[in-house]
């Protein structure tokens, strides 16, 4: 007697394991879909997939499958949670956008090539451990990826910027997720979805603690742990980026002599014209039209707004408003000289050139 397709797909998810060899031919990535495989995915793996794609996918328009060659082909069909099944099989390989449509991100990572690069996110991961930031480190065919998952959808820019400073914390070549600060004309950098099957090592790679150890013996049990994945919470991006302010105080401290009136009054009036509305999303959510729950007190009616034509901010409840540096100064907690020299620094940190 012929066995239904999911009882056919349950047995085999009881084979996915790490060593488990690519059993599938390249699809056709231009067939369409059939209702037979819509319906594919085991109950008891729905929930799963659906936290695994919450998780990695900052969008589901469009699609990337791997080759055999290890390149990968955009598809412009929607990505479904049974392409999420089918990669987790090994039917199919798929890469991931590191940003959506607005150019907004959930998640940075890094890229190792090299067993250097790779020491250098061990090592990473380690300094973050210490300072309670999350993070992951999953092997690949050449070294190894460090994911840090965001509480929050941060902007490309932000994202950069975030992770140039923490590859500053190291003596490590890697490559950063995402590669540019916005989709410039097209959907932007990839990278290969985790747990599924390399199509030119045709080999899995798991995700592993500092010491090299797999979180979990199969991809179920890797599932579950990436279902209750800690997220940085959005603060702590904040922080570390105004940490950067200890190589921006050395090259501040370059002139001698004090900051004359003119010198102070360009720098504000520079942060000044920074976009609010943007900079501000950052931190808080807001809707389109620039409101939001306010940070500042336990707000339940959003009463928090971005005035986008005159590039301030307001608590209507009665936590104050002004500008970018108001903002920052109650953000952080500091002095308003303080608040300057750090949004100077974050404001350097992000108009970096980007490399080639």
């Amino acid at each position: 007697m012929t066995m239904s397709l999911e009882k056919e797909n349950q047995g085999r998810a009881q084979l996915i394991s790490f060593s488990s060899p690519a059993l599938y031919a390249q699809p056709d990535v231009s067939a369409p879909w059939s209702e037979q495989e819509l319906q594919a995915v085991p109950e008891e793996w729905r929930e799963p997939l659906r936290s695994y794609g919450e998780l990695f996918v900052n969008r589901w328009d469009i699609h990337a499958i791997q080759r055999r060659d290890g390149s990968y082909v955009c598809v412009r069909q929607p990505l479904t949670h049974e392409m999420l099944w089918r990669h987790i099989l090994g039917e199919v390989s798929l890469g991931v956008y590191a940003l959506d449509q607005e150019s907004r991100g959930r998640w940075s990572a890094f890229d190792a090539d090299d067993d250097g690069g790779w020491k250098g996110l061990i090592s990473l991961s380690t300094q973050l451990a210490e300072r309670s930031i999350p993070s992951y480190l999953e092997h690949s065919r050449r070294g190894g990826h460090l994911w840090l998952f965001m509480e929050d959808s941060l902007s490309g820019k932000t994202l950069r910027a975030f992770g140039r400073e923490l590859l500053s914390w190291v003596n490590a070549t890697v490559e950063i997720f995402p590669k540019s600060n916005q989709n410039k004309g097209g959907p932007g950098s990839l990278i290969r979805l985790p747990l599924g099957i390399h199509r030119r090592s045709r080999k899995r790679y798991p995700f592993v603690d500092s010491d090299g150890h797999t979180l979990g013996a199969n991809v179920r049990e890797q599932l579950k742990v990436l279902a209750e994945a800690r997220r940085v919470p959005t603060g702590c991006v904040a922080e570390v980026l105004g940490e950067a302010l200890s190589s921006a105080r050395e090259a501040t401290s370059v002139p001698a002599r004090p900051a004359s009136d003119g010198e102070r009054t360009g720098v504000i009036e520079r942060l000044k014209r920074i976009d609010l509305f943007t900079f501000i999303s950052a931190y808080v959510e807001l809707t389109p039209s620039g409101r939001g729950h306010c940070p500042f007190h336990d707000d339940e009616h959003m009463s928090f707004s971005v005035n986008r034509e005159g590039n301030y901010w307001n608590c209507f409840a009665g936590c104050g408003g002004g500008d970018i540096i108001n903002f920052w100064e109650k953000w952080r907690r500091i002095s308003r000289r303080e608040a300057i020299q750090e949004l100077t620094c974050i404001d350097r940190s992000m108009s970096a050139p980007e490399a080639q």
